[in-house]
């Protein structure tokens, strides 16, 4: 299954002692169980093992929930960032503000 793969690809790079893991869109295609069981895993690799994380996802509500800080591009330039408790604070930009509204 896609959640078997997710958890042998993790296993995989944290077998290489890393510093630092890059996720890039690693919940796509999971249904929602997975994508929580999943979640806790990056979660308890960052906060457990005291590896960076870097988390990319279009999906703002595992971003919020994994993240504390939030970056946010568009058409690959830097429009935002913020940590994660100011999220629905008024300074954010319009397209920001799309996307937490489209989310949440």
């Amino acid at each position: 299954s896609g959640g078997q793969k997710q958890r042998v690809s993790i296993a995989r790079v944290l077998a290489s002692n890393p510093e630092l893991i890059i996720f890039d869109e690693s919940l796509s295609g999971l249904d929602i169980d997975i994508q929580y069981s999943i979640l806790n895993i990056i979660y308890y690799i960052n906060k457990l093992f005291n590896i960076g994380v870097i988390f990319i996802s279009h999906n703002l509500n595992s971003v919020y929930y994994l993240c504390d800080k939030i970056i946010v591009l568009k058409k690959g330039k830097l429009i935002d960032h913020f940590k994660y408790n100011k999220t629905f604070s008024s300074n954010r930009k319009i397209y920001t503000k799309t996307l937490i509204k489209d989310s949440f």
